[in-house]
């Protein structure tokens, strides 16, 4: 039977000696509003920044290691901490997913003997997984029905390959372009607009904001001469 694990920077931690402890603890994202108290007014006044928060994530593990627990700890520093951005991260228990994670603080081993001990490993999560079927770029045809599987309005990747004027809608989304030169690149996350070859900014070809992809059937048609393809990115509350 394979031992649980999780994948960061493209390695795994049953590959450090890490085998999960029993009894971990899961914490969901939450929705970032504040309740205020109004002179006058019974109850709670509920303020919402429309915003779901960052959660956190540990992992409860054990280490062991044949070369003693000091060495265990410089690999597994030297692993997690090696870049300290915004990553992916999966773990065996929760297939199916990825999870946008930075690690959070470092590590402290509590050492049980020479060659074991345990840690706690900690990381930041975003508030929202993705789905992997939808990492997958797909070629879509004027008039097609796209399903969002998610349960939060995705924000894709959409490359527009032609040039002229082209008004891409999606669902109740509209992307009017004008004047394009072979193509575009509209990341809806990071909200930027590039070009085909990624090499310069295209926000002057934008006339409309960024959309997303509604929950459900969503409709996608265009206008002009040009070919779509779009990476959906699902999303579910993580």
């Amino acid at each position: 039977m394979v031992k649980n694990y999780f994948e960061y920077l493209k390695k795994k931690s049953n590959d450090y000696g890490l085998a999960f402890l029993k009894g971990q603890t899961i914490s969901s994202a939450t929705f970032d509003d504040a309740n205020v108290e109004i002179p006058g007014r019974d109850g709670l006044l509920t303020m919402s920044n429309k915003r779901y928060k960052s959660a956190n994530l540990v992992f409860k593990c054990n280490v062991y290691s044949k070369t003693g627990i000091q060495a265990a700890e410089s690999k597994i520093a030297n692993w997690l901490l090696s870049d300290v951005g915004w990553h992916n991260l999966t773990w065996s228990e929760d297939p199916g997913f990825t999870y946008i994670a930075k690690i959070d603080g470092g590590l402290n081993i509590e050492r049980l003997g020479k060659t074991y001990g345990n840690v706690d490993i900690n990381f930041l999560i975003q508030p929202n997984k993705f789905l992997d079927e939808g990492q997958s770029t797909l070629a879509i045809k004027n008039g097609q029905t796209l399903t969002n599987k998610g349960t939060l309005p995705a924000k894709p990747l959409i490359k527009i390959t032609g040039s002229g004027d082209i008004k891409l809608t999606i669902g109740s989304a509209e992307f009017d372009l004008r004047k394009v030169d072979q193509g575009i690149i509209l990341d809806c996350e990071s909200q930027t607009a590039t070009s085909i070859d990624g090499k310069r900014t295209q926000f002057d070809k934008l006339y409309s904001n960024f959309g997303t992809i509604s929950v459900g059937n969503n409709r996608i048609s265009w206008t002009g001469s040009a070919t779509v393809e779009i990476t959906p990115r699902w999303a579910v509350i993580a």
